[in-house]
């Protein structure tokens, strides 16, 4: 059993006066949360090309350290987590916004609900493909018609002993899980949307966006 889940518990509590990067744990193999989140949200909007006042979807939304750009900017923001302090603090961050503490594969909002559906560095922590296709479901349930759902920092299966070599192997119960982007990318064709596409995103801030790639899809349901 992995035990990611209680690390995420821990931390808005360990470090609840930290930065909101530093509580979401990017702090370790980042030099600058605050570049990092901001260029995030920066190209979420150019692949989404979402409009004032859409309606934005994290899944695994933590503390909000991503959702807070969409709500400044205008968005309406829509968060799920199933660390149950991490929503916490997501509220207190965004009062306006809706927050639910719940299992990714289950989410508590309506069909084609959605503007903007997306998720960084939260496949990592599933436990492996069959999981992680109950939620791309999910989010394709929820996404409106020409929706952009996003699936972002995924780690490679291809650069799997690189990563560890820089980083080390994980203890048990601490492992990341491993994707191959083309599963990704037959998976949303044959959801029949109208393009996807993936690759890669470097962020010089970030050591490993080398070894992840982004998938994007434009839902297509009229």
């Amino acid at each position: 059993m992995r035990k990611w889940r209680q690390v995420y518990e821990r931390l808005p509590i360990e470090r609840k006066d930290k930065t909101l990067s530093e509580i979401s744990g990017f702090d370790k193999y980042c030099t600058d949360g605050e570049a990092l989140r901001s260029t995030v949200f920066n190209n979420l909007l150019k692949e989404s090309a979402i409009k004032v006042p859409g309606d934005v979807c994290e899944v695994g939304c933590g503390c909000a350290d991503k959702l807070i750009f969409f709500d400044k900017a205008g968005y309406r923001c829509h968060g799920v987590d199933y660390s149950a302090t991490m929503i916490e603090r997501a509220k207190k961050e965004i009062p306006s916004g809706e927050f639910y503490h719940c299992d990714a594969s289950e989410l508590p909002f309506a069909d084609n609900s959605m503007d903007l559906v997306f998720s960084y560095s939260v496949f990592v922590y599933f436990e492996g493909w069959d999981y992680a296709v109950k939620v791309l479901k999910e989010m394709y349930r929820i996404a409106k018609d020409n929706a952009a759902i996003c699936i972002w920092d995924v780690p490679d299966i291809k650069e799997q002993d690189k990563v560890e070599a820089f980083r080390g192997v994980p203890e048990k119960g601490y492992e990341h899980t491993y994707y191959d982007m083309n599963d990704f990318i037959q998976w949303f064709k044959a959801a029949g949307v109208l393009k996807v596409k993936a690759g890669y995103f470097f962020i010089p801030v970030y050591k490993h966006s080398l070894y992840r790639f982004n998938v994007t899809a434009i839902t297509k349901k009229g």
